[in-house]
């Protein structure tokens, strides 16, 4: 394998392992469903600062799915949110690695199916048009996993964290980008 290609899988690769690792999945924590580390602490507490990154947002989903309460999130009562997941995170290569890189490098890392509910989603295992969910496709038979699709695009109003989609908290990233 070409060493470039290879050190770039698995720069990424740690990236995304990264979002497991640092998932707060302990129902005893009032974090549980939250990162286990500060932003700006991220990637030096996994060990990661090697790669030449800054941890410049965290991402949120929520799953907007109706259960039984035997599906609560916590066991403290008053959980640090009770609608949203911590699921990953948007990443800036410093100046350095831009330099090295030849380009200044954006990295969108989330986990992916961890919690009960986002396994019942999951289960839910059918297509959805991405246009019904205002995702922009040249092509109305595109079609994505249900649990993912509604992850990405489930918001709550009500909720600090989720009060943006996982894809519209990307987009707003995207669209201020030149202001980091």
């Amino acid at each position: 394998m070409d060493p470039l290609l290879r050190s770039e899988l698995i720069r990424y690769g740690e990236m995304a392992q990264s979002c497991y690792d640092a998932f707060d999945y302990d129902p005893f924590s009032y974090y549980f469903g939250g990162c286990r580390f500060p932003r700006r602490a991220f990637l030096d507490s996994l060990h990661l600062t090697r790669h030449g990154y800054d941890v410049t947002r965290y991402l949120y989903a929520t799953a907007n799915i109706r259960l039984p309460n035997f599906f609560t999130k916590s066991r403290w009562p008053n959980l640090w949110s009770p609608k949203a997941n911590w699921i990953g995170y948007v990443a800036v290569s410093d100046d350095e690695t831009s330099r090295v890189l030849g380009r200044r490098d954006i990295a969108i890392a989330w986990r992916g199916t961890v919690t009960r509910l986002e396994w019942l989603a999951d289960l839910m295992n059918y297509l959805k048009p991405v246009d019904g969910k205002k995702i922009p496709s040249r092509d109305p038979r595109v079609k994505v996993q249900s649990g993912f699709v509604d992850l990405y695009t489930e918001k709550d109003d009500s909720c600090h964290f989720c009060k943006y989609s996982a894809r519209e908290q990307v987009i707003l990233f995207n669209a201020t980008k030149n202001s980091i």
